[in-house]
């Protein structure tokens, strides 16, 4: 007698399980970041950007469905800005995390504002830097100029690393409570940023997206790390022993 077993199939493809799990894993630290203190800039610009991570992967989702090239030209457009405005945000949160130490003049202000933009325009416009729609055919490499994906990667590339030795120099320079904070970000958000770099800006220039859901998952570290580190052992040490802001 044959014994047929039907195995249940979803109505999706598997990747979407991991991908929805960092999505909400990044929207939880951006909700828990903004509750913190919503009004101080250093809370406000983290929670923007792990925001914007959250985005970036929900972007991301549009290299595994090449059937829908209407969505797919939404969605890879959401997942290059989404990428942009990390850099903007992320640059900004290290800029104010503690205390400056250094003045952000307007014409930087401007600089970074501007060039986020102008990056945002390249993105958007249809068949500049990204197809419109995107054929099932590129679902995969749905970047039809290699120029622009190369002044992306700068700009992203150049924002985030200033970022970072913002982030190294108060590590280095600040005192007490916010210097191993300042090293601490450091640490959880570099992590992200290589496994991103690699898997979803520099292989997709060199060859395509279908290692782009890779990257995301580097962000569970930095959830994590930033919620046992941050959040939840400040929260087990008496208020005694901890060190003043």
């Amino acid at each position: 007698m044959d014994i047929t077993i039907h195995i249940p199939t979803l109505p999706f493809p598997p990747i979407f399980i991991p991908i929805g799990i960092v999505v909400v894993m990044n929207l939880a630290l951006a909700y828990r970041t903004w509750i913190g203190n919503k009004r101080h800039p250093t809370n406000i610009f983290f929670a923007l950007t792990a925001l914007m991570a959250a985005l970036w992967t929900v972007g991301v989702s549009s290299f595994q469905q090449p059937q829908f090239q209407l969505l797919n030209g939404i969605l890879v457009r959401i997942c290059y800005l989404a990428a942009s405005l990390i850099a903007l945000f992320f640059f900004l949160f290290s800029y104010h995390l503690g205390r400056p130490i250094f003045t952000l003049k307007r014409w930087h202000i401007l600089t970074l504002v501007i060039s986020a933009i102008v990056i945002s325009v390249i993105i958007i416009a249809p068949n500049v830097f990204l197809a419109w729609p995107v054929p099932p055919d590129r679902y995969l490499k749905p970047e039809i100029s290699v120029f622009w994906h190369i002044v992306f990667a700068i700009y992203f590339t150049t924002v985030m690393l200033l970022a970072f030795y913002v982030l190294f120099l108060k590590s280095r320079r600040l005192d007490g409570f916010w210097k191993k904070r300042a090293k601490q970000c450091f640490i959880a958000t570099a992590v992200a940023f290589i496994g991103g770099t690699i898997f979803n800006l520099y292989f997709s220039l060199i060859k395509d997206n279908s290692l782009g859901w890779v990257g995301p998952i580097f962000t569970i570290f930095m959830v994590a790390y930033i919620w046992y580190h941050i959040f939840w052992v400040p929260g087990r040490i008496p208020e005694s022993c901890r060190q003043r802001r």
